[in-house]
């Protein structure tokens, strides 16, 4: 900051910040050299899953020559065409019938339409269609005399769509005049920050159904339905490892048209054959033109997949996959994110296998503990009936030592 930073705009944005909350202003700063400029700044908070704030993206934008233009609007009018035209963010001056009267440079680089192009179209012309009912309102709040300050769609002169920022007003004349900032890279850092808040609350909310799941059936379903979820997938399934006959079996599968639960695989051909020769993550862009593909499996069934091995103290356990109908490339972060949802399944179903076998241990034991108690029950009545019978022939024999004694 410096003399002519507004302090009041910097004591706002330090409450912010301190209650974690995103804010918007515009503020003179300084450079080094004592130069003013000023910015535009863009504070958006990044919070954690359980809503603990982590840290504060921050996008500042030099909007100097805005703020000359602005300047200049009150000055000369020779001075204002030069700030004008090469203003950073693009200027459109409309009359009341929204018919363009003025653009500058800017503004005609964020349309992609030259200058005497944009002056025979309208602002209808400009945004995309499902703006039209805002720009009628956006156009009423104008002809109040409200300062407007909006995102919009504006329709580049190839057809897509530009997010833009517009702070428009309406001048002494009548004319309205609109400052109009390309935002997509804000948009596009937001919903790379809403990608991994989502990407942080499914890790966690996988952990904990893991957590609470005993059963390997539904350690399984969790899997792989959440794998598929997560990285928009159309189906896949889970391959574990026979120990009896070293085969790997499908034991879960979703929405597969081309394998069922049961069959069995050896390393070799195919997408999880090679993942099991290997034990390396596999990631196939369009099976049907793969070299290694599997000729039972038909053409158009298999697009994109993706094969990621389950290992356990160095061994391989299982092959979880997932697949597309349609060829196309998966991002290193879309892979990284499926080997740490293999993490998680490692560890859970080898936690489930120990578990079943702890189990099947303490049958036996309880069984043999019954056979134990039984076997003893059985020669407890054993010798109860030889006792009762040594008891009568000792009567006996004493009765007949009693006869001869007389």
């Amino acid at each position: 900051g410096g003399p002519g930073t507004d302090p009041a705009t910097i004591a706002t944005l330090r409450a912010r910040m301190a209650a974690g909350q995103p804010f918007n202003c515009e503020v003179l700063n300084y450079a080094k050299d004592g130069t003013s400029y000023w910015v535009a700044v863009d504070l958006q908070p990044v919070h954690d899953t359980d809503g603990t704030l982590l840290n504060f993206i921050t996008i500042e934008t030099d909007i100097t020559a805005r703020k000359l233009a602005e300047s200049a609007l009150r000055t000369s009018h020779q001075e204002y065409r030069a700030l004008f035209d090469q203003a950073s963010e693009g200027i459109f001056i409309v009359n009341q019938a929204g018919q363009f009267i003025d653009v500058n440079n800017k503004g005609c680089q964020l349309s992609g339409y030259g200058r005497g192009e944009l002056l025979t179209l309208t602002v209808s012309d400009l945004v995309a269609e499902t703006e039209s009912t805002n720009l009628v309102a956006d156009f009423a709040q104008l002809a109040l005399g409200e300062h407007l300050f909006n995102e919009r769609q504006l329709r580049h002169r190839d057809g897509h769509l530009v997010t833009v920022e517009v702070s428009a007003s309406r001048l002494a004349d009548g004319r309205l005049q609109a400052y109009v900032r390309d935002i997509s890279e804000r948009v596009q850092a937001e919903e790379v920050r809403r990608q991994y808040i989502a990407t942080l609350e499914a890790l966690h909310g996988t952990a904990l159904q893991l957590a609470t799941s005993a059963s390997l059936d539904a350690i399984l379903d969790t899997i792989l339905r959440n794998s598929i979820d997560l990285l928009h997938f159309n189906y896949g399934g889970i391959y574990l490892r026979e120990a009896e006959t070293d085969t790997f079996v499908l034991q879960r599968s979703l929405n597969t048209r081309h394998v069922q639960p049961g069959e069995r695989i050896h390393s070799g051909r195919g997408l999880i054959g090679q993942a099991i020769e290997y034990g390396q993550t596999l990631l196939i862009e369009n099976y049907d033109e793969w070299p290694l593909r599997r000729d039972d499996i038909p053409a158009g069934l298999l697009g994109s997949a993706l094969a990621v091995p389950l290992q356990h103290d160095n061994r391989l356990i299982g092959i979880i996959f997932c697949a597309r109908p349609q060829a196309g490339s998966t991002s290193a972060d879309e892979v990284k994110l499926m080997e740490l949802m293999a993490g998680q399944a490692e560890v859970a179903i080898e936690r489930a296998r120990l578990l079943t076998d702890l189990r099947t241990s303490n049958d036996e034991l309880a069984a043999e503990r019954r056979m134990l108690t039984q076997r003893v029950r059985e020669r407890t009545e054993e010798l109860s009936v030889t006792n009762t019978e040594l008891r009568r022939a000792l009567r006996a024999k004493d009765g007949f030592l009693a006869t001869m004694s007389h």
